[in-house]
């Protein structure tokens, strides 16, 4: 039966995988293999020698030309149903 592995790298997970930990295989030089099975590490995530750790994606900020579209776009629709048009037409004209 294979179990889950998660191959750790200076701290950091670099990859998963799947062995039944009697095949003949290796972990990367340099990395080592940490048992898994119920956890839901993935490339990215760290390791502190006891615990993965979920590497955090910052949420990525709008630049201003994106905020002027979607205000526009927010105005267009407004005034198109201000207008009477329904929020189907709206859709299909914008």
């Amino acid at each position: 039966m294979s179990h889950r592995y998660a191959i750790v790298k200076g701290g950091v997970v670099e990859g998963v995988c799947l062995w039944d930990g009697e095949s003949e295989w290796e972990a990367p030089s340099g990395s080592q293999l940490i048992p898994a099975d119920g956890t839901n590490a993935a490339p990215g995530d760290t390791y502190d020698g006891t615990n993965f750790v979920k590497q955090v994606v910052p949420e990525r900020v709008k630049t201003p030309e994106e905020l002027q579209r979607e205000a526009d776009y927010q105005s267009a629709k407004d005034k198109l149903i201000a207008l009477g048009l329904t929020e189907a037409e709206v859709r299909h004209i914008l």
